[in-house]
């Protein structure tokens, strides 16, 4: 029996592996960018390679100069600087010569790992093989998933992937302790060290509604670990997200909108009764104007309306102690709650990316319905999911009544497919494979229908160039010796590739320039300087500002940055072009014109100083001389100082985490330049010394401290697991 048990359980996890890889590699057929768009081109593939360059070469970033306000790796969360799965991708991504084609791999393989992990977890709640198949085909395919998070937001995907096989291992660990204390701390470790909220708060949901219920049946033992595991990964979560809360907390930070709601990316509850027709346009506000999204980002599945044929007088949803969790109903609610509030809550927004985890919460409800239930296969029944069907083709053409035709041949399909799918279930129990062929003509028909019908996501596509050689031919427009680049103007995806890079792709170009990916930022320095996007431009009007002089220092802020090249592209509005020509006609003093075409122009600074994060500025009473300069310490010599004090800027934003390491120094950091730039008061008494200053991250290196103590306290917990297990 035990046998048979796992035989069956490897042919499950086979067919999972094929229905999703085939679900998975059908809108390639379409579209063979489909996994390489918007901010997979713009931010992941660029940071990923940066990242991998970086630990191939033995370093650890955590600060970048030359990025400035996208710079701050630890507090931009996303990098993943300290999670192995991240630098495995990442070392991935650089040595594979082909973004695109490592980009695909990458997207396919989380796909796959999403589809065996919620088979997994399935088998925690039914011992049917049918449901598990049926839970880890479908719940890839959960649109916002498919057509949003791996095709762009590439950080939602690992983190969604990651969540079925930490539910799994918890729920393994609560039932048979052992070693699985592992398994949930490299999972949710890897999750939470990922950095993409979202995932980090279904993992707290899981564990608060294990932890509450557990409370509320006096359960102590497992309680006890409950409390233990929530402890440990909270250590994790705090390394992770205090660096960036408490950065943010110094008011510097451009992401912090307060509670407010622009219905920006806020699906409405109605959208959850078509959620299974499977070209039902989303009717959600988004990035392009309008309320409806050009691709069907609110479908959960076909097999919804499956409910119809469920008993629930039958149903045991008293017997929650033993299988209707508290982990269950926390996610229900806390995806509910995110997914239908207010549209910002502070750095907190776009309510639709918490969509996905209402499917995985439906269709897990569903699959513990189905495998606790009694299922009726009878006329009343067929004609209840036939009205709960025609209701949902109803909701669609009222959106979209240009296409209700389709909505209604989608509608005969899933209709037929449940119906069987019921009839074998309950009449021809002992076909295991009919059900699953049914599955699995189901998944791949709608898959092939949904991307013939709508291909692409509808996120940007920058058409990116693929491959390394490509962007260092384009790199070779600014010659040898660029230095420290100023980019200013908007790049056209469709022509500007051959002569400049866009967001990211500077750092695979090996070209240092602020004009990279952040998605938060320092508010004043994007200000002052006119940055417009997350994806690092720079207005062509911020070419003036470089050019102005500051009232204290009386330096032009070009060289208080430490620019040494300037790249102009011909973009924009009539106002833009206009400018652009105005700013070109001559070049500033210190300056020369070492490239001009039609649309763009390249400014060189007479001297190059790749200087960037130096000394720029001090007052006439002081002199200083710099020994040091790396991306996180530079040491000043203070040879003179006439005065009590005498002040020095560099050209480095000042981050919260800049520290005079020296003991007992009377020097102090001071209030940015233009509310940016960094800046120390040097005191008399530390004439003739060396000063040190060194920034680090807040709270990064208690951090880094509670993730070692957890990895011992996991290593301790394990080795007496085992040990228990073989005494």
């Amino acid at each position: 029996m035990q046998k048979s048990n796992r035989i069956n359980h490897f042919i499950g996890i086979l067919i999972v592996t094929l229905i999703v890889l085939i679900t998975a590699v059908i809108p390639l057929f379409f579209n063979e960018h489909y996994y390489f768009i918007d901010d997979t081109q713009n931010g992941a593939i660029g940071q990923w390679f940066e990242l991998g360059k970086s630990l191939v070469h033995g370093k650890f970033p955590i600060l970048n100069l030359s990025a400035q306000s996208a710079g701050n790796y630890i507090m931009e969360g996303q990098w993943g600087v300290v999670n192995p799965l991240t630098w495995v991708v990442a070392i991935f991504v650089y040595l594979t010569p082909n973004f695109l084609i490592s980009a695909t791999i990458i997207k396919i393989f989380f796909l796959l790992l999403l589809g065996v992990g919620t088979f997994e977890l399935t088998r925690t709640f039914t011992k049917d093989v049918k449901l598990q198949i049926l839970a880890g085909a479908i719940l890839p395919t959960v649109a916002f998933t498919a057509y949003i998070d791996a095709s762009s937001w590439v950080t939602g995907l690992i983190v969604f992937a990651l969540l079925p096989w930490f539910w799994w291992s918890f729920r393994m660990f609560l039932k048979y302790q052992k070693a699985y204390i592992f398994v949930v701390f490299v999972v949710g470790y890897s999750l939470v060290a990922t950095g993409y909220v979202y995932g980090t708060i279904y993992v707290v949901s899981i564990l608060v509604g294990s932890f509450i219920q557990n409370l509320l049946e006096k359960n102590w033992s497992v309680f006890l670990r409950v409390t233990l595991i929530s402890i440990v990964l909270a250590g994790v979560t705090f390394a992770i997200y205090l660096p960036g809360i408490l950065t943010s907390a110094a008011g510097i930070t451009a992401r912090d909108s307060g509670l407010s709601n622009n219905d920006f990316m806020s699906p409405n509850m109605s959208s959850l009764f078509n959620s299974f027709i499977p070209n039902a346009l989303g009717d959600v506000t988004n990035y392009w104007g309008g309320d409806i999204w050009g691709a069907p980002v609110l479908y959960i599945s076909w097999i919804l309306p499956i409910v119809a044929f469920i008993d629930f007088k039958r149903n045991p949803f008293t017997n929650i102690k033993n299988s209707f969790t508290g982990e269950l109903i926390a996610m229900a609610v806390v995806s509910i709650f995110l997914t239908f509030a207010p549209s910002e809550m502070g750095p907190i927004r776009f309510p639709i990316r918490n969509y996905s985890y209402v499917g995985f919460t439906v269709i897990i409800l569903i699959i513990f319905l189905l495998s606790k239930g009694k299922i009726k296969f009878n006329k009343t029944r067929i004609i209840l999911s036939g009205t709960i069907i025609l209701f949902g083709v109803y909701l669609s053409w009222s959106q979209v009544p240009g296409n209700g035709l389709s909505f209604l041949k989608y509608g005969i399909f899933i209709f037929l497919l449940i119906n069987m799918l019921v009839f074998v279930a309950v009449k021809r129990s002992e076909r295991r494979m009919l059900f699953v062929a049914l599955i699995v003509m189901g998944q791949i028909f709608i898959t092939i229908q949904q991307h013939k019908q709508l291909s692409v996501s509808t996120m940007g596509d920058q058409q990116s160039l693929q491959t390394y050689t490509a962007v260092k031919k384009t790199t070779s427009v600014f010659g040898k010796n660029p230095g420290n680049v100023w980019i200013a103007g908007s790049m056209n995806p469709s022509s500007s590739w051959k002569y400049t890079l866009y967001s990211n792709y500077w750092y695979i170009g090996s070209i240092k320039t602020g004009a990279v990916y952040t998605p938060i930022g320092y508010a004043k320095y994007n200000t002052d300087l006119k940055r417009q996007w997350a994806q690092g431009t720079f207005a062509i009007q911020s070419v003036d500002r470089l050019f102005t002089v500051d009232k204290t220092t009386h330096m032009r802020i070009v060289d208080l940055l430490s620019i040494d090249t300037i790249q102009i592209i011909k973009s924009g509005d009539k106002q833009d072009i206009k400018d652009y020509n105005r700013i070109t006609k001559t070049t500033p003093t210190g300056w020369h014109l070492y490239k001009k075409e039609s649309q763009y122009v390249i400014w060189k600074k007479d001297k190059i100083t790749k200087k960037v994060g130096s000394v720029v500025w001090h007052s006439n009473n002081i002199s200083v001389r710099q020994v040091v300069n790396t991306s996180r310490t530079i040491k000043l010599k203070i040879e003179k100082l006439r005065g009590k004090s005498g002040k020095v800027v560099l050209s480095r934003l000042s981050w919260p985490g800049y520290e005079i390491k020296n003991s007992g120094a009377k020097s102090r950091i001071s209030t940015p330049l233009r509310g940016y730039l960094l800046k120390t008061i040097i005191n008399k008494n530390d004439v003739g010394k060396t000063i040190t200053i060194h920034f680090t991250p807040p709270f990064f290196n208690i951090g880094i401290m509670l993730i070692f103590i957890d990895i011992v306290i996991i290593t301790v917990w394990t080795i007496f697991s085992f040990r228990r297990k073989f005494m």
